[in-house]
């Protein structure tokens, strides 16, 4: 099991696969990369202006809005959310799929970077979840794909303001697509999307062997394998929420700014 609350850093398991970037200019790698997404699950722009993004993005989906309807989600931390595991804190965000409380969650997440942590910190980590839901135990696997679970929370976490909750299985199919994974090391451990940094487990955690067996497997295998990326500024992160894991290392540049765009 790896422990989120180890006394060894994060960073210190996520060494060995670094990817720092991928060269290519958006004309030249929009056919490459698309077909890397297909691929693996994720693909990596540079040289693309602000400007550019809704065009660059328009050839992997159409952008739709977020949360509180938003087209684009600045990603910078903001003092306010300090004790919290959330997009607009510093703090590490463990693995999770993006909206698991959404009735079929955007199928493409991407990551603009305006400007780069410059601490050495704030990496973007991602692992294939397909791989993950593939090695589980047949058992742990039929629970996975049969046992309704409660995903929600709330919007912005230092207010009051609930989420819809979304009672589906950890993988389902819709018909003639791909397998959506939702997955929320938070739900599964604080029965909450943005705990705060030191929020009690939930009350069933130690009790429900589902749980703990999905916490356990989920980041055992995340940490061993993920790719660590720290995108270069002008780049687009882009990567399939129904199949990718993907977290976030801590940072102490508050000045880092990511712009975040959902695709259907």
């Amino acid at each position: 099991m790896i422990d989120t609350k180890s006394s060894e850093p994060i960073e210190k398991r996520t060494e060995r696969r670094v990817v720092t970037s991928l060269k290519a200019t958006p004309v030249e790698s929009i056919s490459a990369a698309s077909l890397k997404l297909a691929m693996n699950g994720w693909c990596l722009l540079e040289g693309i202006s602000q400007n550019e993004v809704p065009s660059a993005l328009s050839q992997f989906g159409k952008i739709i809005p977020q949360f509180s309807g938003e087209l684009v989600y600045d990603v910078k931390a903001r003092p306010e959310f300090s004790g919290y595991q959330y997009s607009k804190s510093a703090n590490t965000i463990h693995p999770h799929t993006e909206a698991p409380v959404y009735e079929v969650p955007p199928k493409y997440l991407a990551l603009y970077c305006v400007r780069q942590a410059r601490c050495g910190g704030g990496h973007t980590l991602l692992a294939d979840g397909y791989e993950f839901i593939n090695n589980l135990p047949h058992e742990l696997l039929y629970k996975a794909m049969t046992l309704p679970l409660a995903f929600g929370g709330f919007e912005d976490p230092s207010k009051a303001r609930s989420l819809t909750f979304s009672h589906t299985a950890v993988l389902t199919t819709l018909p003639g697509s791909a397998p959506i994974l939702r997955f929320s090391h938070n739900v599964f451990r604080y029965d909450n999307l943005h705990p705060k940094t030191d929020e009690p487990e939930r009350a069933d955690f130690n009790s429900d062997p589902f749980f703990r067996s999905m916490i356990e497997r989920g980041l055992a295998y995340f940490y061993s394998d993920c790719l660590k990326i720290l995108a270069p500024e002008r780049s687009l992160l882009i990567f399939d929420n129904h199949r990718m894991l993907h977290a976030r290392l801590r940072y102490e540049d508050t000045e880092r700014h990511l712009q975040r765009y959902w695709l259907s």
